[in-house]
């Protein structure tokens, strides 16, 4: 049996929680959106809340449509779908643009699929033995870039051309 815990709350200081946690039947997602530093621009009217609001429902409606996809196809779907949301009043090539961090977890009687996109861990408590499933590809990215520019005659990194943690505006882009 599958037992499901959440709790999530807007980041100090805003008004506007822009993470989710759903479950559709077998499938539980945890998306944590991409905030954008005040002052950049995002090419997109849409924020990181609506975001994720909207690849949760396309997500779901993916995994309905089709249960035996995998869950990047799955994925893949919602995100393309999401892209379809914005109506073309957006700049979807933006790199500011709204995104959001996957951890998905499908289980179905013995089998249990993941995914995890980003820096969104997953917890598995599989007979009493604890096991992380991590993305660790954005933490080593930024490490590498830390390093090229420590290189560089002259250049120290700003707030404002540092890539940050929580993936944005640099990080994971499920961008759509």
């Amino acid at each position: 049996m599958m037992r499901v815990r959440s709790a999530s709350a807007p980041a100090p200081g805003r008004a506007v929680n822009e993470d989710l946690v759903f479950r559709f039947g077998p499938l539980v997602g945890v998306l944590d959106g991409a905030t954008v530093p005040e002052g950049f621009d995002t090419g997109c009217r849409h924020g990181p809340a609506w975001y994720v609001r909207h690849l949760a429902a396309r997500l779901g409606l993916a995994t309905a449509a089709r249960p035996a996809a995998t869950l990047m196809s799955s994925l893949a779907a919602a995100i393309l779908a999401v892209r379809a949301d914005h109506g073309g009043d957006c700049d979807l090539d933006h790199p500011g643009t709204p995104s959001s961090t996957v951890c998905l977890l499908r289980a179905d009687g013995s089998e249990v699929d993941w995914l995890v996109l980003c820096d969104s861990p997953l917890v598995l408590d599989v007979g009493g033995r604890v096991d992380v499933i991590a993305d660790d590809r954005l933490e080593t990215a930024i490490a590498d870039l830390r390093r090229t520019v420590a290189t560089l005659p002259g250049n120290r990194p700003t707030t404002a051309t540092a890539p940050t943690g929580s993936g944005g505006p640099w990080g994971c882009n499920g961008s759509g």
